[in-house]
């Protein structure tokens, strides 16, 4: 896994300083191996270490490199959950009648009975 620092870590060293609330981090040689690897941008294995990096904030996962896909516009579902008229649904974007009292034209899915717009949007996905 490739992490990345926290905007507010410093390193001196073998020591780090950073992340909410502010810590210190005297490495051992080993240590200051794995923060060279993670400052470079390489994959780092699990350990004692940045578990705690995690754990203090001091680093993040990477999730995106030059490698990794990045995601569009069209990667995206748009769910409305609507009860009565719609002010606005865009263009593609999946529309849940949440059992208005009249049909909702143009509805993608009607529900029979009312469930809230957490529910209506849970039934659109």
């Amino acid at each position: 896994m490739r992490y990345r620092f926290d905007r507010t870590v410093e390193r001196h060293g073998a020591v780090v300083i950073g992340g909410s609330p502010l810590k210190l981090f005297r490495l051992t040689p080993g240590g200051v191996a794995v923060v060279d690897r993670i400052e470079r941008g390489e994959a780092v294995e699990r350990s004692v270490l940045v578990e705690r990096l995690l754990d203090a904030g001091a680093i993040h996962p990477a999730y995106f490199t030059e490698a990794a896909p990045r995601f569009t516009a069209s990667d995206v579902t748009i769910v409305v959950p609507v009860h009565g008229v719609p002010d606005y649904a865009p263009s593609g974007a999946i529309v849940v009648d949440d059992a208005s009292p009249a049909p909702v034209a143009g509805a993608t899915i009607r529900l029979d009975t009312n469930v809230g717009p957490a529910g209506a949007r849970m039934a659109g996905l």
